[in-house]
């Protein structure tokens, strides 16, 4: 675990980003709305005409955020030079690791004498999706595809000018998403959706990496929030050509995840265990991001547990990044 300094350090820092986002409506969404619709607005139109729908869609955004994410993706899903992305894409200029990373898959691939990993690395996710059936059966389903890729650089090593990759994450996958909604007090129930998952590191020998999931999520919103659940189930592979026999064991088998997001601010939670009270593993993950300039975003990012990188999959890390956003979950 972290010394109790750097939990008191994260506490005061989100502490300072839930006090920063005071207000009743997403200012900085208003004015980046305002001045879109401008743009194309009718000569007798006011800014004060426009300034008051755009309210009216940061309110609409607010109470239905997955709606409204889903609504904008649709009209920019025909656009030949947009990428629609998926999870978060950011890059983290550096990320410390309190504890250390897994070097013993390394020293057996290459030898004992094969340098050590710096506990400050670099650390950038590419995440893009992209849609191919849309209202399949009802209006607002559809059948997706997504690519994310995760990669860990050692980029602050000082042995030369080559600067390895200590570990890349690649995880293609392909589901289908149902549209609920259905209100509950406080929240709804806004999507289900299930799935395939595959992930690898695309590495050979005692550094190779993979599984394959199925999987179904229920997603929820509430205000300027929303609310997941996932729960997966591992495909079986054959124990002769299967790299990591007991990974269920450590990355477990749901995932909790939460964000939250005003005036610009976004912060995260994800929480993952096996629910094994022998042999408890599990993770959980903090973020932080807001507003830079325009569509850059600054962010911070804090992990503790199994799973951050596949090669560390049985190996427990703590890390806290910084760096830049580039889109993020809402």
């Amino acid at each position: 675990m972290p010394p109790r300094s750097l939990v008191q350090l994260m506490t005061v820092i989100f502490a300072l980003g839930f006090s920063a986002v005071a207000g009743a409506v997403d200012d900085e969404f208003v004015k980046e709305c305002v001045a879109s619709a401008a743009k194309t607005a009718e000569h007798d139109v006011t800014i004060g005409q426009l300034r008051e729908q755009c309210i009216k869609e940061a309110l609409f955004a607010e109470q239905y955020p997955i709606e409204r994410r889903a609504a904008i993706e649709r009209k920019t899903a025909t656009e030949p030079f947009v990428m629609t992305p998926h999870r978060p894409n950011y890059l983290l200029f550096a990320s410390y690791n309190f504890d250390d990373y897994n070097e013993a898959p390394f020293r057996q691939q290459f030898g004992t004498d094969a340098e050590g990993f710096e506990k400050l690395e670099s650390k950038f996710q590419i995440s893009i999706k992209s849609s191919i059936a849309d209202d399949v059966w009802r209006e607002g389903d559809g059948f997706f595809v997504g690519y994310t890729m995760r990669a860990f650089w050692q980029v602050w090593e000082n042995n030369g000018l080559s600067k390895p990759v200590r570990d890349y994450n690649h995880e293609p996958e392909f589901w289908y998403s149902y549209p609920i909604r259905w209100n509950f007090p406080g929240y709804r129930f806004s999507a289900f959706r299930v799935g395939l998952n595959h992930q690898s590191n695309g590495r050979g020998g005692t550094l190779s990496r993979s599984w394959n999931r199925y999987f179904a999520q229920f997603l929820f919103e509430k205000d300027r929030g929303i609310l997941g659940l996932k729960l997966w189930g591992r495909i079986d592979e054959n124990a002769n050509s299967d790299d990591n026999p007991d990974i269920t064991e450590y990355m477990g088998n749901f995932e909790l995840f939460s964000v939250y997001k005003r005036s610009g601010h976004s912060f995260s939670v994800m929480l993952r265990n096996n629910l094994d009270r022998s042999k408890n593993y599990g993770a959980y993950q903090l973020d932080w991001s807001f507003p830079l300039h325009k569509r850059l975003r600054g962010y911070v990012q804090w992990f503790s547990g199994y799973g951050e990188s596949l090669i560390d999959y049985n190996h427990r890390v703590n890390t806290l990044g910084i760096g830049i956003q580039l889109t993020d979950w809402l």
